[in-house]
């Protein structure tokens, strides 16, 4: 018994005893954290005019362990107005990544931050990149922070404040204000940037409406934009809204390239009473454009039926519709464009015989030309800025201002081939257009 003991003990201890003689026993794994780092490589200390991009993009590298790496997420956010315009992309198999970078509208010294982001999306590393904005001067300038994922800005309005509203149209982006007579676009982070805002208007009373598109709703402000509500979607779709005014008794009034044509809120855009084509006689049922939706100091309710050159009139808050019949020196089937100034003079913008922009004092009875045009020109967008000028364009040619003491049109800011075009005057009488087709909204500064 006692042998038989002594060997089994004795086992168990050559066991172990070979265990820790092994030399081929594994190691443990550990897993190993690279030291990931960024560093700047060009596009720094550059100096530009405020609102311009800078002629060379801004480049980082990437290293991990000191080895360039491709994959690593890069962000680059710049200061000021673009604080909120922020650009991601991941890094090449040479470890780079660039941006281009378009100044604020801030004199001197701007920057830029790249940071570069872990698989969890949380910042490793970052570099700083600086550039010197200088003063703009006079002349036509792009605004800072104007340019939004390569979108064009679609509209603009303006508060009594003077501040001003754009939006990008087909793009989930932020709403943008300038305080600064367009030399600045902050984002409306109030609202946020997951919407496509296609239109924006305000009121005589400092009201917002931003019309958003795939049926989310149209967002209202009364407080200069830092807060909103939805007040509904409405019956139409705004990326189609031709053009807009706000009556003197709050109404709305909204036409559209597709029918029906017009559209009328009394209730800040809640509910709207929908006009049909068939309100308008004689009906166009062809190919019916309706434009210039406008109201005299009379409570008149004018719109303008391009394609057909016929400008309607309602007595009655746009419950009926009747042709306004033409005479003097102006033709019937001709009006491609109507508006009334603060003095209830009537502009009337025709084409074809006679062309031109057509000026009454007396409410429509009698109309002069005040600006002559030949048969291809085709005017639009008329209005009377709060410079006290009389602004309009010419759809082929460009933004004109008229004279009235020379009789000369000057043309301020050319185009061709791209339609009308929102502009505004700003309240250091800036003059800002939103350059339709291209990215920046430009001002004009004296």
């Amino acid at each position: 018994m006692n042998k038989t003991l002594s060997f089994l003990l004795v086992i168990p201890s050559l066991f172990f005893g070979c265990s820790k003689s092994n030399n081929n026993s594994v190691t443990p794994i550990v897993n190993h954290k690279p030291v990931v780092k960024i560093q700047l490589v060009s596009g720094g200390e550059q100096t530009d005019t405020i609102g311009n991009p800078l002629i060379n993009p801004v480049i980082v590298k990437v290293t991990a362990d000191g080895v360039a790496t491709s994959g690593y997420s890069v962000q680059f956010r710049g200061s000021g107005c673009n604080v909120d315009n922020i650009v991601s992309t991941l890094t090449q198999p040479d470890g780079t990544a660039g941006s281009t970078w378009s100044l604020s509208g801030d004199v001197g010294q701007q920057s830029m931050k790249i940071y570069v982001l872990d698989s969890n999306n949380q910042k490793i590393d970052s570099v700083t990149a600086t550039a010197t904005g200088l003063p703009s001067g006079s002349g036509w300038h792009s605004g800072g922070c104007s340019l939004q994922q390569g979108n064009s800005p679609t509209t603009l309005c303006k508060l009594s404040t003077g501040r001003i509203f754009t939006c990008y149209g087909y793009a989930k982006t932020y709403l943008r204000y300038s305080d600064d007579n367009g030399v600045n676009w902050n984002a409306v982070k109030s609202l946020g940037n997951s919407h496509e805002i296609a239109y924006v208007i305000s009121t005589p009373a400092d009201e917002v409406f931003a019309f958003t598109t795939n049926n989310e709703g149209t967002f209202y402000s009364n407080d200069g934009g830092q807060s909103w509500s939805n007040v509904g979607t409405p019956p139409f779709d705004p990326r189609f809204i031709s053009g807009t005014d706000v009556t003197s008794d709050g109404k709305i009034l909204v036409t559209t390239l597709t029918l029906p044509p017009l559209y009328i809120s009394s209730d800040k855009g809640k509910t709207w009473t929908t006009i049909s084509n068939n309100a308008f006689t004689p009906v166009n049922n062809v190919s019916p454009h309706f434009y210039w939706p406008t109201e005299d100091n009379d409570g008149n309710l004018y719109v303008i039926e391009a394609q057909n050159g016929n400008l309607f009139k309602s007595a009655d808050g746009g419950a009926n519709w009747n042709l306004v019949p033409e005479g003097g020196t102006t033709h019937p089937g001709t009006d491609i464009a109507f508006y009334v100034d603060q003095n209830n003079w009537f502009y009337k913008g025709v084409t074809s015989l006679g062309s031109g922009i057509y000026l009454s004092k007396d409410k429509g009875l009698s109309y002069t030309m005040l600006i002559q045009g030949d048969p291809t020109v085709e005017f639009g967008n008329m209005s009377v800025q709060s410079d006290g000028n009389f602004y309009y364009e010419d759809i082929g040619r460009g933004l004109y201002k008229y004279n009235p003491n020379s009789k000369i049109s000057e043309l301020l800011f050319g185009f061709s081939s791209t339609g009308i075009q929102a502009y505004i005057v700003a309240k250091n009488n800036n003059l800002i257009i939103v350059n339709a087709g291209k990215p920046y909204i430009k001002y004009y500064t004296k």
